[in-house]
């Protein structure tokens, strides 16, 4: 989570991905506990671009980073030297 939080404060986007196996596919509503806390913990950073939703045996959500709080990134490609 830390990292996610130091990625949107970037400018980066994050995408969180659970991946299922064999018998955890019906237990589902565990990998959305999870992905939903995680949104409660980036939402002063982050904004949910694509909610929740399985595709194939992954659960996944993409965040993107709130509007006006991204920090500008220190470009080396300056040319000054």
């Amino acid at each position: 989570m830390e990292n996610a939080k130091k990625w949107l404060n970037d400018g980066d986007k994050v995408r969180a991905a659970i991946a299922f196996r064999g018998r955890e596919m019906t237990h589902r509503e565990l990998g959305a506990k999870i992905l939903k806390k995680l949104t409660e913990d980036l939402i002063e950073v982050g904004d949910v671009e694509v909610a929740p939703k399985m595709e194939g045996y992954q659960m996944f959500t993409i965040f993107s980073p709130k509007k006006g709080k991204v920090e500008k990134k220190p470009s080396d490609k300056d040319g000054d030297e």
